[in-house]
């Protein structure tokens, strides 16, 4: 029997809203909606939501009447839980398939090896895998699968709009596929859409029964592969995780302005210590910094810039975060102003490197790591990891419920699974 390769695309049914109801069965018929960090605007909604026109990115004021006449459950952003929950759907899809990509927080693609298996036999396996992931986890997923990532893709977007049962098999000539819009398609812009439209060519019927050389002529190398996937020729392979990062960044909005010298410097302390925690999951270190802060840019003060920002560099490589607190600590003290009311900060890492290879300096062998400091780094670690990641702070960050800049989240569920004095018992 022939062996084959298959694809699929696992894609999470309205996913923070779906997180949000896996502990609060009592909302199962309520419209959802998740508000953004500080509590602004609706960035995502369940169906119930969408049904009732509450649009994407609407401000909380705008919708307030209509929440309350149709009893609408509000919820704070909840990344911690989002984050737990997503991992856990992922854990599972890469122990029931061969290889996974994670492709964002609520979506993966994954692969199969099947030996002469039948539409049914396809049908099947992801039926089953969906009902693993819903059983392990509460998250409802939706999954299509094909031979090629564009055709998985497809069937994914079928499954969930015209299935009753969020699952679909796409193989080459399927009649539903065949009908959908070339601006529906994974890889056809919008430009190459219109161009195609103005010739007449409007489907993925249409397109694929194009002569081949005639794609690659008039759209390059990227939309003859998007074409041959169209007719089951898989082009693309599943991408191999994202490791080596050039810069990474952390910052969040405080939950109103302040001018507070202590209140910022505490906020960028608590963020230098997660940007060192990063960079250490990472296996990475960091030879420069820069510290931005930043104003009101909707209510602008005369002669007041909107942003902020100063670098520092250090002498060798570290994701050390003492050592980085220090550098922000000099590098704010230069920054700030005390008459301008802050509304946000952040820290960027540049000129990262790889833990594994340190360029050490000629001219300040006192900066070199020590050992020691690895290995209580890496405690620290250990001990955050296992029993929450504020239980040891340095003494810079204060306690998280004590840091009067932190962002509104006044609607905020409990982090059920990643946080014991939060956990509740489900019956």
């Amino acid at each position: 029997m022939n062996t084959r390769l298959y694809y699929g695309l696992v894609d999470c049914n309205n996913f923070y809203a779906s997180c949000e109801r896996v502990f609060r069965p009592d909302l199962r018929h309520r419209p959802i909606v998740v508000l953004s960090n500080n509590d602004g605007c609706i960035i995502a909604r369940d169906a119930h939501a969408k049904a009732l026109g509450i649009a994407m990115g609407t401000p909380l004021h705008q919708a307030r009447d209509l929440i309350r006449r149709e009893r609408v459950a509000v919820f704070s952003s909840n990344y911690e839980l989002y984050g737990d929950l997503s991992r856990r759907v992922m854990n599972i899809l890469a122990a029931h398939s061969e290889a996974i990509e994670v492709y964002s927080i609520d979506e993966a693609f994954v692969t199969w090896q099947r030996y002469g298996a039948t539409p049914a036999d396809l049908l099947q396996d992801i039926a089953d895998l969906r009902q693993r992931v819903g059983r392990g986890t509460g998250i409802p997923v939706c999954i299509g699968m094909g031979p090629t990532k564009t055709l998985a893709k497809l069937a994914n977007r079928i499954a969930k709009k015209q299935t009753t049962d969020g699952v679909y098999v796409a193989l080459p000539d399927d009649e539903r596929v065949a009908a959908f819009e070339l601006t529906d398609v994974w890889g056809i812009g919008r430009a190459i859409s219109y161009r195609l439209a103005q010739m007449g060519i409007h489907t993925v019927a249409d397109f694929v029964g194009l002569p081949g050389a005639w794609v690659r002529q008039e759209f390059g190398v990227v939309g003859l592969r998007t074409w041959q996937e169209l007719r089951g020729k898989p082009c693309a392979g599943l991408e191999p995780p994202v490791v080596a990062r050039k810069h990474t960044m952390v910052s969040r909005s405080f939950g109103r302005a302040t001018g507070s010298r202590e209140q910022v410097a505490e906020a960028l302390a608590t963020h230098t210590t997660r940007l060192a925690e990063k960079l250490r999951q990472y296996r990475q270190t960091t030879a420069a910094l820069t510290v931005y802060l930043y104003t009101n840019r909707f209510q602008p003060t005369p002669g007041v810039p909107p942003s902020f920002a100063r670098s520092c560099t250090l002498p060798v490589a570290t994701s050390d975060t003492l050592i980085l607190l220090e550098c922000v600590r000099r590098t704010f003290a230069q920054l700030y102003q005390p008459d301008v009311q802050y509304n946000k900060a952040g820290v960027m890492a540049h000129e990262l490197q790889s833990a594994r290879v340190t360029q050490l300096s000629l001219l300040t062998p006192e900066a070199h790591p020590d050992p020691r400091r690895a290995r209580l780094m890496a405690t620290l670690d250990a001990i955050n990891g296992k029993y929450g990641k504020h239980t040891i702070l340095p003494a810079a960050c204060n306690l998280p419920e004590q840091r009067q800049w932190r962002a509104r989240a006044n609607m905020r569920s409990p982090r059920y699974t990643t946080r014991w004095g939060e956990m509740r018992a489900i019956s």
